[in-house]
C-alpha cells in the first residue's frame, strides 16, 4: 500500500519536473530560431534528470510513512513511524 502512495507521489512530481523540461527547448527555439540546434542527447538528459529528481523528492514517504490497516476504516496512511 504504501508503495502506492509513493507512486502517485512520484507521478505527481514527475509531471512538475517534466513541464519545464518540454519548455526549456521550446523557449530556445523560439528565442533563437536560427541558432537552434534541438538534440535528441540534450533532451533525454533533461527527461532523466527530471524523473530522478521526482524519485529523489519522492523517496522520504517511503521512510517516513506507514499504512496500517484497522477494522473501522480499512488501510489508514499516517504521517508517523
Amino acid at each position: 500500500m504504501l508503495f502506492l502512495i509513493y507512486k502517485m507521489s512520484l507521478k505527481l512530481f514527475a509531471y512538475n519536473t517534466l513541464c519545464p523540461a518540454y519548455y526549456v527547448p521550446r523557449y530556445d527555439a523560439i528565442t533563437h530560431p536560427m541558432n537552434f540546434s534541438g538534440s535528441w542527447r540534450r533532451a533525454r538528459v533533461l527527461v532523466a534528470i527530471s524523473w530522478i529528481l521526482s524519485a529523489l523528492f519522492s523517496s522520504p514517504i517511503l521512510f517516513f510513512y506507514e499504512t496500517t490497516e484497522t477494522e473501522e476504516y480499512g488501510w489508514v496512511y499516517r504521517g508517523e513511524k
